[in-house]
C-alpha cells in the first residue's frame, strides 16, 4: 500500500477512534466528585463491558444475565493470600464460602461476620466480592462467611433471603465449631446484599427462640421499590447511568420478583406501577420530610399519591407490599441489633437509606450512620482504585473493631 494510501485510512480510521474512545469515557458526572478522570474511565470501562456483553447476546453466546455474570467474574479480583485458610462448605443446604485466619497460636475466640453480596440478586456472587470478604477476615481477624445464596431470576424472591437466612441460623448455632464468639457475630451486605442483611435481621428478630447477631451492617442498602421520586432519586439519576440509573434500580427490583416484562419496568421508573391506595396508604413509611432539609431541593415535588395501574399494581404487591422485600416498610422494628448504615452521597438509593435510619431511631434501635456525600453506589467494591472507597473500607474495618 502507498503512502498516500496509509495516510487516508489514517485519517478516517483515528477520528473513528477518538470518537468511540471519547463516547466510552463520557458520561455525567458531579462536578465535584473525587477524581473525576478515573471515575470516566471507570465508567467507560463499565460501559464497554455493557456492549461487550450485548454484542456477545447477540451473536448466541448466552442471555444477557448469564453473560454479564460471566464479565463480572472474569473480571473480579482475583488474591492469594496463605494467612487465611478458605473452604466450600454447606450451611443447611446453602454453598457459603468460609475464610478463617490461618494462626495456629490464636488459642481465643475470634468475632464472625456473614456477609451477603450485593449484584442486583442477579448479577455478582462470592467471587465478585472476595476481594472484600476476604480483606475484612483479615484485618478484623474474624471468621467471615460469606453467602453464595442462589440468585434471581431463576430463583426470585423469597429464595435468595431464606438461603441468607438459613445460612446465618447454622452459623449462628455453631459458632463454636468455628472457634467463634457468638455473641459477637454480624451481618452484612452492600446493595441488595443490604436489602437481604436488612430481611434476614428482621426474619430473626421475629423469632423469640433464635440466637440473634449483635449487629447489621448495611451497605448503600437497596430497601424500597415503592417510590422513585425520592430527592436522590430525582437529582443523582442524572449522574453515572452505569452505576446509578432509576432503570437499573427497578430493572433488578423486578429481576427479584422474577419479572422480565418491560411495560412493568416502564411503570415503575414512572411510579406508576402501584395503585393510589397503596401509595398513601405506605407514604408514612417513604416520607421525605424525614430528609435533612438541605437534602431537598426548593422546586421539588413528591410522588403523585393519585392514579396508577391497577393490573400492575396487583400484580407486584405480594413482593413490594411484604417487609422482608421492602425492608423500609417493617412495623417491628424494636428489638433489632444494633445498626450501621453507609450511605452515599451521589447515589439514587441514598435518602431511602437514611429515611430507614429515622425509622429506626424511632424504633429506639441503637443505630449510627457513616454518610460519605462525594461517594458513589458500589465505591466499596473499588478498593484500591478510588480513595473514597479506601477511606469507606478503613471506616469500616474500624467500626467493626470496636463493634463487634
Amino acid at each position: 500500500m502507498s503512502l498516500k494510501g496509509t495516510v487516508l485510512q489514517l485519517f478516517f480510521i483515528i477520528p473513528i477512534v477518538l470518537a468511540l474512545v471519547s463516547y466510552l469515557c463520557y458520561s455525567p458526572i458531579p462536578d465535584d466528585i473525587d477524581q473525576p478522570w478515573k471515575m470516566r474511565l471507570f465508567l467507560g470501562t463499565a460501559k464497554f463491558g455493557a456492549y461487550l456483553g450485548n454484542s456477545m447476546t447477540f451473536f448466541g453466546f448466552g442471555t444477557p444475565i448469564n453473560v454479564t455474570r460471566l464479565i463480572l467474574r472474569k473480571t473480579a479480583v482475583k488474591e492469594t493470600d496463605r494467612s487465611l485458610q478458605i473452604s466450600e462448605k454447606i450451611f443447611n443446604g446453602v454453598k457459603v464460602r468460609v475464610y478463617q485466619p490461618f494462626d495456629r497460636s490464636f488459642t481465643g475466640k475470634r468475632p464472625g461476620l456473614v456477609f451477603y453480596h450485593g449484584g442486583g440478586w442477579m448479577y455478582m456472587d462470592v467471587d465478585t466480592h472476595d476481594h472484600i470478604t476476604r480483606k475484612l477476615a483479615k484485618e478484623l481477624n474474624a471468621v467471615v462467611v460469606s453467602v453464595d445464596y442462589r440468585r434471581a431470576p431463576e430463583f426470585p424472591f423469597p429464595t435468595p433471603l431464606f438461603d441468607c437466612e438459613l445460612a446465618t441460623r447454622f452459623f449462628l448455632s455453631h459458632a463454636s465449631h468455628f472457634r467463634v464468639d457468638p455473641r459477637r457475630i454480624g451481618i452484612i451486605g452492600d446493595s441488595a446484599g443490604g436489602n437481604l442483611a436488612a430481611g434476614v435481621a428482621l426474619k430473626l428478630n421475629e423469632d423469640v427462640n433464635a440466637t440473634k447477631p449483635n449487629l447489621q451492617v448495611l451497605i448503600y442498602p437497596m430497601l424500597q421499590g415503592i417510590d422513585f421520586s425520592l430527592p436522590s432519586h430525582v437529582v443523582n439519576s442524572k449522574y453515572m447511568p452505569e452505576l446509578n440509573s432509576i432503570e437499573l434500580t427497578a430493572e433488578e427490583f423486578l429481576g427479584y420478583m422474577g419479572i422480565t416484562d418491560k411495560s412493568v419496568r416502564d411503570a415503575m421508573t414512572s411510579n406508576n406501577h402501584l395503585s393510589s391506595i397503596l401509595k398513601r396508604n405506605y407514604r408514612k413509611f417513604i416520607d421525605y420530610k424525614l430528609l435533612d432539609e438541605k437534602l431537598i431541593h426548593a422546586d421539588y415535588k413528591p410522588v403523585d399519591l393519585d392514579g396508577g395501574d391497577a393490573r400492575i399494581s396487583s400484580r407486584l404487591e405480594p413482593f413490594i407490599m411484604n417487609p422482608l422485600f421492602t425492608p423500609i416498610i417493617a412495623t417491628n422494628l424494636a428489638g433489632l441489633p444494633k445498626t450501621h448504615v453507609i450511605v452515599a452521597g451521589y447515589d439514587v438509593l441514598r435518602d431511602e437509606a437514611l429515611i430507614y435510619v429515622e425509622r429506626l431511631k424511632q424504633a429506639k434501635v441503637p443505630v449510627s450512620l457513616e454518610y460519605y456525600e462525594k461517594g458513589f453506589h458500589g465505591m466499596l467494591s473499588q478498593i484500591g482504585d478510588f480513595e473514597i472507597s479506601d477511606k469507606c473500607m478503613s471506616d469500616l474495618i474500624a467500626y467493626l473493631k470496636q463493634n463487634l
